[in-house]
């Protein structure tokens, strides 16, 4: 009889539960929650524009975004990041141990960003340290990144990233990263070699966010057009297109590479500041205007 009476409390318990959660499904101010959001972001980054086109909830007590969509507000049409879906719900083992940490899972331009977010005094608007792993992110012509510095940069992107700051102060924020680029192409703007991109197999960097400025520990290029190496800094601007460039590094032409074996003129012109087989530079200027200089001919 105990046994009858417990079995039916027990599925008219665990059907109430089932109809609350539909009720908070349907109920959920998804466009109002939306719009909080997308005005709240504007404010707290001044320069740039968040759309999301729908929230939803999601078990257990996560969150999905559709198409986040991060954008310059002087120019609405040009995204700088987009996901097609972002999902984000409590770590729960974290929460009972009294700390505010998420973890996420992000579909972006055909790849991957999946990590975690902890926001260290309990309110989302406060500090937070954000670690985060990237997989197959295919930075294409004309999205995110390009549109970001202002010319061509595409490629397949990978590796590992970790952040400490505040989201309405990033580059006063500190970080390191260990990327990956393959399959790449940056555009030659204001550069004085020969040919307009320059083509890569891969390009592995690492790098340290402190004190509002990128230093470059590593950054190696090899295959495609030639071999390299850059060091140096990057001191950043709220507007990061005008991000100060402070870089040197060396090259090596591969004389096989089409840039190359199509024009005798461009193999001519690298031989004359070849030295001991490499070739020295420095880059000044901005992200969006960078400015080469070669080393002296011999």
């Amino acid at each position: 009889m105990k046994k009858n009476v417990l079995k039916k409390y027990f599925c008219y318990l665990l059907s109430s539960i089932i109809l609350l959660i539909g009720f908070l499904f349907c109920l959920f101010p998804s466009d109002a929650f939306r719009d909080y959001l997308q005005s709240t972001f504007d404010l707290k980054n001044p320069g740039y524009s968040l759309s999301i086109i729908r929230v939803s909830p999601v078990l257990p007590l996560g969150l999905k975004f559709k198409q986040a969509d991060i954008s310059l507000k002087s120019d609405p049409g040009k995204s700088i990041f987009l996901s097609d879906r972002f999902l984000i719900k409590p770590d729960l083992w974290s929460f009972l141990q009294g700390k505010f940490r998420y973890v996420f899972d992000c579909l972006a331009y055909d790849g991957n960003l999946t990590g975690s977010i902890h926001f260290t005094e309990k309110i989302a608007s406060g500090p937070f340290t954000t670690k985060f792993k990237i997989k197959d992110v295919n930075f294409y012509k004309d999205a995110g990144l390009s549109n970001l510095i202002g010319h061509e940069a595409k490629g397949i992107l990978g590796g590992n990233v970790t952040y400490s700051g505040q989201n309405d102060k990033f580059i006063n924020g500190k970080g390191e990263a260990d990327i990956r680029i393959s399959e790449g192409r940056v555009e030659l703007v204001n550069s004085i070699l020969p040919f307009k991109s320059l083509d890569f197999d891969e390009l592995n960097v690492k790098l340290v966010l402190k004190n509002q400025k990128v230093s470059l520990d590593h950054c190696e290029v090899s295959g495609g057009d030639l071999l390299g190496s850059l060091s140096g800094v990057i001191r950043l601007k709220k507007d990061l297109s005008k991000s100060i460039l402070n870089l040197t590094g060396t090259i090596k032409p591969i004389v096989g590479s089409k840039n190359l074996k199509d024009s005798p003129d461009t193999l001519k012109f690298f031989r004359q500041y070849l030295k001991k087989g490499r070739i020295s530079f420095i880059i000044r200027g901005t992200l969006a205007k960078p400015q080469f200089k070669m080393g002296a001919s011999r």
